[in-house]
């Protein structure tokens, strides 16, 4: 979206092809490092206004790793904390995944020459022989333009085609990293809530994340190195307890604290970086998960 915003801006006629059927409010918080911040306020300062009225500043206070035993801190992350200040940049922090879509989409629609075709999801394509390119989407729809550009995600079909690969599966070079990660928000406040801003909680084979997320909410991911399809017991929150027993207090205060119902899993896929394929041909270009998919704790 924001770059389909940035073209319009620039006066190019842009669709968009969305593969959900309706965008609601929902998904996480999403995190924006100080330097993704400096490139959205370059880019578009309304923007950057806008996004700053519904943003929660975590890196004015410590972040870090630590022992998830000792609950000591193994090291603290004070770049976040003295880098912006020294350079000029805006603190990392937080915004609602589904505030930062509606400020998009709403550019957007301003746009005459933008459009956003919901449940669209682009199946294949045909470079031209006069330049441009055909689209072919999965509800049987055709879309011509100048350019293509896949962002539709790690198992991306754009990506398939320009590779020669499967999407999914065998031969895709999309394989399981090792990890399966539980996910879960609550609200209430912790005994350093005004003092840490993101805790990463390290031992064998398993860590625990924590992150202030706006709004006195609490957010929490339990990354576990299990084989893939591993499922919980009935409650993933004692599933998740017996396996964190005599870790921090803090971990298991997330865990308490966060409704049964609000704690949800899936494993984690990745692909290694791409060196030797092209990430553009002719008028088709990747980016994003489509070409180089990261970790959740990596961006």
């Amino acid at each position: 979206a924001m770059l389909a915003k940035t073209l319009a801006d620039q006066g190019a006629v842009v669709t968009v092809l969305e593969r959900t059927e309706l965008f609601r409010r929902f998904g996480g918080p999403i995190q924006l490092a100080s330097n993704a911040l400096s490139c959205v306020r370059a880019l578009d300062r309304s923007l950057f206004d806008r996004l700053m009225d519904k943003f929660t500043f975590t890196g004015v206070r410590t972040s870090g790793i630590k022992d998830g035993v000792r609950d000591e801190w193994y090291c603290k992350f004070d770049a976040i904390t003295t880098l912006p200040k020294e350079l000029r940049l805006p603190y990392t922090g937080v915004i609602n995944r589904p505030d930062l879509q509606e400020m998009l989409l709403a550019d957007l629609e301003a746009y005459p020459g933008a459009t956003v075709h919901n449940g669209c999801a682009v199946q294949s394509f045909v470079q031209l022989p006069g330049g441009g390119v055909r689209v072919s989407t999965e509800d049987g729809r055709d879309f011509e333009g100048d350019v293509l550009i896949g962002a539709d995600g790690i198992w991306s079909n754009v990506r398939a085609q320009l590779w020669s690969q499967p999407a999914k599966g065998a031969g895709s070079g999309c394989t399981y990293s090792g990890y399966t990660v539980f996910a879960g928000e609550s609200t209430y406040e912790t005994a350093d809530y005004w003092e840490a801003g993101y805790k990463v909680y390290v031992g064998p084979k398993k860590y625990f994340v924590t992150s202030d997320v706006g709004s006195g909410r609490i957010q929490w991911y339990a990354f576990l190195a299990l084989p893939a399809g591993t499922k919980s017991r009935e409650s993933n929150r004692q599933y998740l307890s017996s396996l964190f027993e005599g870790w921090s207090g803090d971990i298991h205060e997330a865990l308490q604290m966060t409704p049964e119902e609000a704690i949800e899993q899936r494993d984690l896929y990745d692909r290694p970086p791409s060196v030797i394929r092209p990430w553009s041909e002719g008028c088709v270009s990747l980016i994003g998960d489509a070409c180089h998919p990261m970790m959740p704790n990596l961006g």
